[in-house]
């Protein structure tokens, strides 16, 4: 659904859990950038506070990624 073919790339990243397949895939266009990415968990948590975790964990490897600062934040 995206407007061309976007470029794949998978690393593997370090995580409290141990090493873990990183798959990211992105699309430049002259007035759009598309980015998805996303990690298989070899389990996942079954409560709230496990779910928290790990996605608490990807944004701080996100921001920490492009050096950046978390301005704000809300649950949905």
């Amino acid at each position: 659904m995206l407007p061309g073919t976007p470029v794949p790339k998978t690393q593997r990243v370090g995580s409290t859990d141990g090493p873990l397949d990183y798959f990211a895939y992105t699309l430049q266009t002259e007035t759009h950038s598309y980015f998805i990415a996303y990690v298989d968990f070899p389990e996942v948590p079954d409560d709230a506070r496990g779910v928290k975790k790990i996605l608490d964990g990807g944004r701080d490897g996100a921001i920490a990624t492009i050096n950046g600062k978390l301005i704000s934040e809300a649950d949905l």
